[in-house]
């Protein structure tokens, strides 16, 4: 992460209260010390999120995950870009079962980064449209028959590719022109 320390700014709460925040970050001593790697920076930087969610009232707890991630992701070099796996699977364990993230285009996001980080990427498919996620989401269908085709599975491709244009998978426009 960032050289100097973790300066984490996730905007978890608004006001107030995310004042109130930032100022027991600020005073918490949970800053890495010199010579900190990044691994041990993200470390640093992965606690106090957790710290952070513990205390998230907000509505929206996809959002801090969110804006976490994308924070992180662009300061983390190369070589340690495989945390973000374990960040993502905790991401997608945590948002399973909550039906509202379904087809949020947020985490569908995550999850696909985590698909292709799989071994097994047709199974997480399968296990995952059989959860209900992804089901109306056309960037989902798209990547699901991606790896189909990569696999020489063109007829089930096909069969992928129905199945989001009969789910009106959105947006459907960018489904139908990749379908021809």
């Amino acid at each position: 992460v960032a050289s100097g320390g973790c300066s984490l700014n996730l905007n978890l709460r608004r006001g107030a209260a995310r004042r109130a925040d930032m100022a027991a970050m600020a005073g918490n001593g949970m800053a890495p010390g010199p010579g900190s790697g990044p691994a041990e920076e993200f470390q640093q930087c992965w606690r106090q999120f957790e710290m952070m969610m513990q205390n998230y009232t907000g509505d929206d707890p996809l959002g801090p995950w969110d804006r976490f991630i994308q924070w992180v992701e662009p300061h983390l070099p190369p070589t340690e870009k495989n945390v973000l796996v374990s960040v993502f699977e905790k991401l997608v364990k945590n948002f399973m079962n909550d039906k509202r993230y379904s087809n949020d285009p947020r985490y569908v996001n995550y999850l696909l980064k985590l698909i292709h980080c799989s071994t097994t990427p047709l199974e997480f498919f399968d296990y995952t449209h059989g959860q209900g996620i992804g089901t109306t989401s056309a960037v989902f269908f798209l990547a699901w028959a991606e790896v189909l085709e990569m696999k020489g599975k063109v007829s089930m491709a096909d069969s992928v590719f129905h199945k989001g244009i009969e789910n009106s998978a959105q947006p459907l426009e960018m489904l139908l022109q990749q379908y021809q």
